[in-house]
């Protein structure tokens, strides 16, 4: 390792400071992870989607809250209990209940409470309405927490399960439009999504493709987090990339499974980057512990990574873990596997100790080299403030931090990719102002009040502007909506359902005025043209073409049948490319000396008659046409600049096209074969 680092400082010293490019740097955005009490994007229609654990009480109704006997409880597969409550357990019969919402994120209206088999409920912070088997109508009318208990339910396989929470009106259409509008709307501007949080993937225990999540799972907010089907339908539905991570323990079965589901359910034209977990040199998650086996800091029942090289820090053995996966990843995408985006998620403080293990130990096999782009305060200044400091001396804080002090490391990464290859993208990034969990932080509300604060927007947009000059493809913000906490406000809009402002929500806004359109040519549908005709583009729009032929103008000459493609660049540097299927014919021109000029083409034809006029602005044209007997065997009016006629229903023969048009009529003989 150490040559290795000598040999890398001597490259590097050969490259200027960092390389600037204009870019087309695209904007995406993380998801909130998935709880009963997260309420800033609450993304389903059916609440119970959200729902937290079971929690086992004495059938008595004697105290605790909670027995913590639900381990004993029998479950199903999808994890519903199915031996019959109240259960028996060594502390006696119990029941159990759920957490189904906190912090008013499910809103006090009314809903169906939908169920299979047989159970009995008390429900808790609702009104109920009226009840039918498999069917309870409820109001919602707590803010704070709301819960039900499973009091009676029989044993499989009429064991009460599927449960499900829809609004009444939305009874009929909640599985086909599964997202909620609001949070629709606030997604739809982003590039991408990144589903690390979404997965649960920090401390994951998923190891076997049995362990996953399924749409029938009793939660999508437990352990094994959101289900795959429905991350997949989210993309297809909005058209975002995906940004998928990997369960640190899975295994190759679970890995290929994985592969096979994005690659045959994914619509075509999306693409999926892909990441090894998320933070493995973070030590403060078990993933990291567990990569280089320090026993007592992950869970003894974990299996041995076997891979694990004490010779070698900790970057290199989460590289050799990345290599895997993206190894299998590309094998089951086959030919779409440059669809498969092969990232190394580093540490963007610490670039010369987590970049350069990362892409030895992945033996230089990567597309993307990935730190944050995070701008905040340490747990020390955010202790340093007191009640008098104000919201705008936090974000100088941040600027100061950012530009001063990370900047050097920041630039770094985009020296490493100059030496290796590859390109850098920001896997997650915003501001990060926390007082670390103390409620007693004296500048907590100025921690507040900074994220709704102008000079936030600015922060925000100057950051951005850095990272596109630098070169970086791709930043992903964490997250799009979550309420301000101890913890760190992650949201970049509080709740999806408020209207964004520069008053509440100004991250958000920052976000969207740095997204940059991407340019969009269109050489329409595949086509038939005359020899010698011209595939054009308006030169208005675009500085840079660059054709399949080689030519670099607007508009390229066609006289030999084949797919054309262009890639154009726009005044941001933003690039796009379109292609077409072009046929060539040899084509007729008649009554050249009249005041019209008709072109009919293909002659021979077999399935199409293509008409095309000079002047459209006669009005409408006739086409009529003639067998060789004398006889009319078609007519049909078309618009002024002509279109297309199917003649595959006609024999086989000579026909003559007879075309009245500004007052002309214009004949050519044409062969139908």
């Amino acid at each position: 390792m150490k040559s290795f680092l000598f040999t890398l400082f001597l490259l590097l010293l050969s490259f200027p400071l960092f390389t600037q490019s204009p870019n087309c740097m695209q904007i995406g955005v993380g998801l909130e992870g998935p709880a009963y009490w997260s309420n800033g994007e609450n993304p389903f229609i059916d609440q119970m989607k959200w729902r937290g654990g079971w929690l086992s009480f004495n059938a008595s109704g004697s105290s605790p809250w909670n027995t913590q006997l639900s381990d004993e409880v029998a479950y199903d597969a999808d994890g519903y209990p199915n031996a019959g409550i109240p259960a028996s357990t060594s502390g006696g019969l119990q029941k159990l209940r759920l957490m189904v919402s906190a912090n008013h994120r499910v809103p006090n209206q009314q809903f169906v409470f939908l169920y299979d088999g047989y159970g009995e409920f008390t429900f808790n912070g609702f009104q109920v309405d009226s009840t039918a088997p498999g069917r309870i109508v409820v109001t919602v009318t707590g803010t704070g927490n709301v819960w039900m208990h499973l009091d009676s339910s029989s044993a499989a396989p009429n064991h009460a399960r599927n449960f499900r929470l829809v609004p009444l009106g939305q009874e009929a259409t909640y599985e086909a439009e599964m997202f909620r509008p609001p949070f629709l709307e606030k997604l739809d501007p982003f590039y991408a999504i990144r589903f690390m949080d979404w997965f649960h993937t920090n401390n994951s225990p998923v190891m076997t493709w049995d362990m996953r999540s399924t749409p029938m799972s009793y939660s999508q907010a437990d352990s094994a987090g959101v289900c795959y089907e429905y991350a997949i339908a989210l993309c297809n539905q909005t058209q975002k990339h995906a940004w998928v991570t990997v369960p640190h323990l899975a295994d190759s079965i679970y890995i290929t499974r994985m592969a096979e589901m994005w690659h045959d359910s994914l619509d075509q034209g999306l693409d999926v980057w892909l990441e090894y977990s998320n933070e493995t040199w973070n030590w403060q998650f078990a993933q990291a512990q567990w990569i280089i086996q320090q026993t007592g800091a992950y869970p003894a029942h974990w299996p041995l990574n076997t891979e694990y090289d004490p010779n070698h820090n900790f970057a290199w053995n989460s590289g050799i873990k990345s290599k895997r996966i993206f190894r299998i990843w590309r094998n089951v995408w086959g030919a779409d596997s440059l669809r498969v985006k092969r990232v190394l998620g580093t540490q963007a403080a610490w670039p010369q100790a987590v970049a350069y293990g990362n892409i030895e130990g992945a033996d230089y096999q990567y597309d993307y080299l990935c730190p944050t782009w995070y701008f905040g305060i340490s747990p020390t200044e955010a202790n340093a403030f007191d009640s008098t400091t104000t919201a705008l001396q936090v974000i100088d804080s941040c600027r100061k931090g950012f530009f001063e002090d990370l900047l050097p490391n920041f630039k770094l990464h985009y020296q490493i990719v100059d030496s290796f290859g590859g390109k850098v993208a920001h896997y997650e990034g915003g501001q990060h102002i926390s007082a670390y969990g103390n409620w007693g932080a004296p500048a907590l509300q100025a921690f507040y009040d900074a994220q709704d604060h102008p000079a936030m927007y600015q922060l925000y947009d100057d950051v951005l502007d850095s990272l596109r000059e630098w070169g970086s493809e791709l930043a992903m913000a964490f997250v799009l909506g979550g309420e301000n906490s101890v913890y760190g406000s992650w949201g970049h809009i509080r709740r999806v359902d408020s209207a964004a402002s520069m008053a509440y929500s100004p991250k958000y806004l920052a976000l969207l005025d740095n997204l940059l359109p991407e340019p969009a040519p269109d050489l329409g549908g595949d086509t038939t043209i005359c020899n010698g005709d011209q595939l054009t583009l308006d030169p208005g729009i675009f500085p840079a073409y660059q054709w399949s032929t080689g030519s670099s103008n607007p508009t390229i000459s066609v006289d030999t049948a084949g797919t054309y493609s262009v890639v154009v660049t726009d005044a941001n540097g933003c690039t796009a490319e379109d292609s077409i299927l072009v046929g060539v014919d040899v084509c007729t021109w008649v009554d050249p000396g009249s005041q019209l000029s008709v072109q009919v083409f293909p002659n021979p034809t077999v399935e199409m008659l293509r008409i095309r006029t000079v002047d459209a602005g006669c009005g409408a044209l006739q086409v009529r046409i003639w067998d060789g007997a004398g006889k009319r065997v078609l007519e049909k009016e078309m618009n002024g600049e002509g279109g297309a006629i199917s003649v595959g229903h006609l024999a086989r023969g000579n026909y003559v096209v007879e075309v009245h048009h500004c007052g002309t009529v214009s004949r050519v003989k044409i062969l139908h074969r």
